[in-house]
């Protein structure tokens, strides 16, 4: 960890896949640009698997604010920035399925070994060596991960002790929705597969169903194969500056979704009640009408 504590600046790009046991894998690009201590540029790309190929999710911090863009649906929100890369309350940076990773972490050091490793629920222990295609022989460490993750193996260089890849379950959201309610899920599933109209998608949610009562259904493997980790002595700050398409609004506060109120949500709200009002409104203006109508016909 104090190999990336002792970094000023650093860039990487990781290939992230899902792997499931009656699903469909997923893949998605992730790239790092990052410069000590709260400076940092996250872009996701969505791959094979999604919905929807070549859509970005970006969170920039300059050090003064954090920004998240999701281009599918055409918004952002902006808070302050934390003051590390391992503090970020962003809903994206916090989200194991999206752009977090239990590499932020490294990047405050040994120091911060607990904000890694919850080993209360599990020790640290040393696993197999790989060789690396550079050369360079890696050891597996294993551990329970803080926030989401679960059951996490961090592969290791050891002699440059750079990250090569990270593979956890998100053990925490698992036990979550194995305690939701199996009929309601079964039926979602069912409906699912009914609209299905692509005909790998239908096969693939009937084996899911066909295997409901699996306990292991829910699980799946992440993980996080790292390339191209260097530092970066010629970033420019301007790396760290939101890149928005023109007209596109950013509201003010937290990500949906971290409990905290956004200016967004606020405005949402302030929407759905101004349409209950105007409907309360009509609903008694047409029963006032028919009232009217029928005491006149009478």
């Amino acid at each position: 960890m104090d190999t990336y504590a002792k970094m000023q600046s650093f860039s990487t790009e990781w290939t992230f896949v899902a792997k499931f046991k009656y699903d469909l894998p997923v893949e998605r690009r992730v790239t790092l640009t990052y410069q000590k201590p709260n400076r940092y540029r996250v872009v996701l790309t969505t791959g094979k698997g999604t919905a929807k190929v070549g859509e970005t999710m970006s969170i920039w911090s300059d050090g003064t604010s954090e920004t998240e863009y999701y281009t599918w649906v055409n918004w952002g929100t902006s808070l302050p920035s934390p003051d590390s890369i391992s503090h970020s309350e962003s809903n994206c940076m916090l989200n194991g399925t999206l752009c977090a990773s239990p590499l932020y972490q490294f990047f405050n050091g040994a120091d911060n070994i607990d904000g890694l490793v919850d080993s209360d629920k599990q020790p640290i222990t040393l696993g197999h060596r790989e060789r690396m295609p550079n050369g360079e022989q890696a050891l597996r460490v294993n551990f329970y991960c803080q926030k989401t993750f679960g059951h996490t193996q961090v592969l290791i260089g050891e002699q440059s002790g750079l990250v090569y890849r990270i593979l956890y379950d998100l053990d925490p959201i698992v036990q979550v929705e194995k305690k939701e309610d199996p009929l309601e899920d079964r039926k979602r599933y069912e409906s699912l597969a009914a609209h299905a109209t692509d005909p790998k998608e239908k096969r693939q949610l009937q084996l899911l169903l066909a295997h409901f009562d699996d306990p292991d259904r829910l699980r799946g493997s992440w993980e996080q194969y790292f390339k191209n980790s260097t530092t970066s002595p010629n970033i420019s700050r301007m790396d760290f500056k939101p890149n928005l398409p023109v007209g596109v609004k950013v509201h003010d506060g937290f990500g949906l979704g971290n409990g905290r109120t956004t200016q967004l949500e606020v405005e949402m709200v302030f929407a759905c009640l101004m349409a209950l009002f105007f409907g309360v409104f009509l609903f008694i203006g047409v029963f006032l009408f028919i009232y009217r109508l029928r005491n006149k016909n009478t």
